[in-house]
């Protein structure tokens, strides 16, 4: 099984004009752990929901946590430049995190494969 800790909530600062795009958002997957991993007192609501997902393996989930990358020119050699656009490339539907939140689950374990498989097609690859 893989464990995702998912940001529960936007950053404070979210709606102010010039707000940096690399914090994290409402949704997005911050890191991914293998199962039974031991989350700490501050990995949980509020800010946080873990998400554990049966028949997927960290190594199968390991990617949810890059970062979006995007090319920035060449450099004085022709080799194309890579960028960070924003901090995480993949979100949980933001409906999704809604319900997580409202019914107050800081932990959620998807077990249905026809749940899980909805769940993994409707993560959101984010774009610049």
């Amino acid at each position: 099984m893989a464990e995702l800790l998912v940001k529960a909530q936007e950053p404070w600062n979210n709606d102010l004009p010039n707000a940096p795009s690399e914090r994290s958002r409402l949704g997005d997957i911050i890191v991914v752990r293998p199962d039974s991993h031991v989350w700490g007192n501050e990995e949980c609501l509020p800010r946080f929901i873990v998400v554990k997902i049966t028949n997927m393996t960290y190594d199968d989930a390991k990617h949810l946590e890059e970062s979006l990358m995007v090319d920035d020119g060449l450099d004085e050699h022709g080799i194309m430049k890579r960028k960070m656009a924003k901090v995480r490339k993949w979100q949980v539907p933001q409906a999704y995190m809604l319900d997580a939140i409202h019914d107050g689950n800081s932990v959620v374990t998807i077990t249905l494969t026809a749940q899980q498989q909805a769940f993994i097609q409707n993560l959101i690859e984010k774009t610049s």
